[in-house]
């Protein structure tokens, strides 16, 4: 993701003077302000930005495109406020986004295909808090409270220390990964820049995509015409969370240690609708899907390296109380503890040209043949970019191998920012899986080409 700045200038005005004599002693009238102007203590930024996709490939069936045709056309007006005084900070900070397919489809002037009420609801106009917070620092101590993105990993295939960054799960693959992560409501106290504590009062689930869209995770549970389609009524966590964090830092080494008490933010379905499903709901309605997250505890460790040209890095972590799928989906899922790693390195000795390999596992404890996952579970990842023009223009390509061999992304792009405040990109995104049992297989036809536009202010 590009990140626009917005630049502020000083100017310095020297005011000329003259002599009123010939005199070097003389008097000499002179102009001069009091005190200099204080910066003020309010800031502002934000960008407007059109995404348009196009599914290039005919989707199995079930999803709502029957053939090849536009994703999204999607229109997004970010913008954030700042207000600093002393040690206190205010940011406000926010988007309102707005995709013109359904109002497009609905007024006749586009006919690819007819969108479901829930699938408007999702489309159509709707806000979207960013950071927002009221801070305090002073000395070694930093309080903020409010919406913020815990960014506290890096692995591209599998959660391992990032386990307090909310995701946006609808376009998977098509961006990267810190442009997926959402805010949660938060407060932390950090200490000297080395101690963070968080408390997480209120824990969202990761956002989903609409019944019968691109990415619908439960497709394969949709049957009826498209309006009927079961919808999914996600629940919260009942408590709040919490973690803590180290940092250390060395020459050419960084470290970090974390312990963490949470909720997951994917879902697991724990109960059904419908009769002849275990369990059912009986306050659901028929159909209707009910998706609550786990509590989990973690701890972990993250460490990365500096070498020369060289980036090491890797991550782990112990994960309490996972639940995992049954090769039956609609079971009860289990509970079990897991093992989860990263080792990536990252090589820049070639001019302009960045490489970086990231290598997963995950290893279940007590694992059990009725599971649809293997004790022992890998994922990759490769990513190659390659700059021009002074940086201005990045080729990229990134391809990840989900854990468990659950199917391959692979992602094409070029960015370029012509100026400073405009900036073009253009992606092109391959789903490939050849085994029904593979997660990505429903999606596999879901291959698109995504064209961003975004000018800053």
């Amino acid at each position: 993701m590009n990140r626009m700045k917005t630049a502020f200038f000083s100017f310095a005005l020297a005011l000329p003077f003259g002599s009123a004599q010939a005199d070097f002693f003389g008097e000499v009238d002179t102009t001069s302000r009091a005190a200099e102007d204080e910066p003020s203590a309010w800031s502002h930024r934000g960008w407007v930005q059109q995404k348009t996709g196009y599914g290039y490939r005919t989707p199995s069936e079930g999803f709502t495109r029957q053939g090849s045709d536009f994703t999204r056309t999607e229109t997004q007006l970010y913008g954030q406020l700042t207000w600093r005084r002393d040690n206190w900070r205010v940011r406000l900070a926010g988007s309102v986004i707005h995709d013109w397919l359904p109002e497009l489809e609905r007024q006749g002037a586009w006919s690819g295909y007819e969108f479901t009420r829930e699938q408007r609801r999702a489309r159509e106009w709707r806000w979207e808090a960013a950071d927002s917070y009221l801070s305090w620092q002073d000395g070694d101590w930093w309080v903020k409270g409010g919406y913020q993105t815990l960014a506290w990993g890096e692995s591209e295939t599998l959660k391992v220390t990032d386990v307090l960054a909310r995701r946006d799960q609808r376009w998977p693959g098509q961006e990267d990964l810190e442009d997926l992560r959402l805010p949660v409501p938060a407060l932390t106290l950090t200490w000297n820049n080395q101690l963070d504590l968080v408390l997480l009062p209120e824990m969202p689930t990761d956002r989903l995509p609409a019944a019968r869209e691109e990415f619908d995770p439960f497709i394969q549970f949709r049957g009826g015409a498209p309006n009927e389609a079961p919808d999914l009524q996600v629940r919260r966590g009942s408590s709040p969370g919490w973690a803590v964090r180290w940092h250390t830092r060395r020459p050419g080494l960084d470290a970090q240690f974390m312990l963490a008490d949470v909720y997951s933010f994917d879902t697991r379905p724990t109960g059904f609708g419908q009769p002849g499903v275990d369990p059912v709901v009986p306050e659901a309605v028929p159909g209707d899907i009910i998706l609550e997250p786990w509590r989990q505890q973690v701890a972990g460790l993250a460490l990365q390296s500096t070498r020369g040209v060289w980036l090491l890095k890797t991550e782990q972590a112990w994960h309490r109380g996972v639940h995992l799928p049954y090769q039956n989906p609609l079971e009860p899922w289990a509970e079990h503890d897991q093992w989860r790693a990263m080792v990536a390195a990252e090589y820049s000795g070639i001019q302009r040209l960045t490489i970086t390999g990231e290598f997963s596992w995950s290893y279940t404890d007590d694992h059990s043949a009725e599971l649809a996952s293997d004790e022992w579970q890998t994922g990759q990842a490769l990513r190659l970019r390659y700059t021009l023009f002074n940086e201005r223009l990045a080729l990229g390509a990134l391809g990840i191998r989900l854990v468990g061999d659950q199917g391959d992304v692979l992602r094409f792009s070029a960015d370029w920012d012509p100026v400073d405040n405009f900036s073009v990109s253009l992606s092109v995104i391959d789903y490939r899986a050849s085994d029904q049992a593979q997660m990505i297989y429903p999606y596999r036809y879901n291959d698109s080409v995504l064209l961003t536009l975004r000018r800053g202010f």
